[in-house]
């Protein structure tokens, strides 16, 4: 199975941001691509399952039942009858085997898809996230910086009143 060594899919909880965690997990229910992949790994999946049963003898049993009267007699008789039939597909060269294999492989397939689908949703949220933080430091230090030099004036204006400065 691919699953045993594949990638976190949550790695985004490592930047410990419970705002971002509650960003991507709502766009991840709500994303359009996402849904479509996940239906295309629970349609792989039946279709593998479907592709497995061929593997399997099929059979069928019928049941019918009556009531018949002899001409001569009269004498009326019920009558219960069952038919049933088993056939079993010999898969000689593999083609059955080979059909069921390759079906789990697009199982997997899909499977992986969707999850590639989510990284790159998660990534692209978290990327933009990372961005806006960046861009929210950056302001608070541009303010800070326009704070500290507005009171560098204003003592500079207080020592220039005093006499105490050019």
């Amino acid at each position: 199975s691919l699953n045993a060594s594949a990638p976190r899919t949550d790695w985004w909880t490592g930047l410990q941001d419970p705002l971002l965690d509650e960003i991507v997990a709502y766009s991840l229910t709500r994303n359009r691509d996402l849904r479509a992949a996940e239906a295309d790994v629970r349609r792989a999946r039946a279709l593998a399952k479907l592709q497995n049963w061929s593997l399997l003898p099929t059979g069928g049993l019928g049941l019918s039942g009556g009531r018949t009267r002899d001409g001569t007699t009269g004498v009326e008789r019920d009558f219960v009858g069952a038919d049933g039939e088993i056939a079993w597909e010999l898969d000689l060269f593999g083609r059955l085997r080979a059909g069921a294999k390759a079906s789990r492989y697009d199982a997997l397939s899909a499977t992986e898809i969707r999850r590639g689908v989510m990284a790159s949703v998660a990534a692209q949220i978290a990327s933009t996230y990372v961005e806006l933080r960046g861009a929210q430091t950056r302001l608070a230090a541009t303010e800070a910086n326009s704070a500290a030099q507005d009171e560098t004036l204003r003592l500079t204006q207080v020592l220039h009143d005093a006499g105490r400065a050019t």
